[in-house]
């Protein structure tokens, strides 16, 4: 991803270290009105604009802000890319919205607010399904060769 945007620096997200890819005018992540891709050093990868987050880590999903946000358990993450809108798109798990525990309108709203900062999140089905064209940056490959240690690979577009 840092190949495709660009931008790549180190910082700190919370009390950690991390990688970050600014998108947006900010080029700090702890600036307030920060827009990017972060990747910490234990290995979450997320999204954050004005405070708004998604972050992804060994099946946990974190969907509000860093402050407050809704967990899900068993998300899986599957593909980021970008749709045509040039809002990031997170592929996940086709039962991610059940895993979350929370009335569908709360998931609603919070999913609504990522997607007003620049950010969408998607099952697998809905995906495939969907008539938009979005252009994957990152995935993790169906075949692991250690299925409990999921690694990603990165495809990047042939130079035009």
């Amino acid at each position: 991803m840092a190949e495709r945007f660009g931008n790549s620096s180190e910082g700190r997200f919370g009390p950690g270290a991390c990688w970050f890819i600014s998108l947006g005018e900010a080029s700090e992540i702890d600036d307030p009105e920060f827009k990017g891709i972060f990747l910490t050093e234990k290995g979450s990868l997320g999204f954050l604009n004005r405070r708004q987050m998604a972050k992804f880590y060994n099946g946990v999903a974190f969907i509000g802000t860093q402050e407050w946000a809704l967990e899900g358990i068993q998300v899986g993450l599957v593909a980021v890319g970008m749709d045509s809108r040039e809002r990031l798109v997170f592929v996940l798990s086709d039962n991610f919205r059940r895993q979350f525990g929370v009335p569908e309108s709360t998931l609603g709203e919070a999913l609504q607010r990522l997607r007003e900062h620049g950010a969408v999140l998607v099952s697998v089905t809905e995906t495939l399904a969907s008539h938009e064209p979005i252009e994957i940056v990152w995935t993790v490959p169906a075949e692991q060769a250690d299925p409990n240690d999921p690694q990603a690979l990165e495809s990047v577009r042939p130079a035009d």
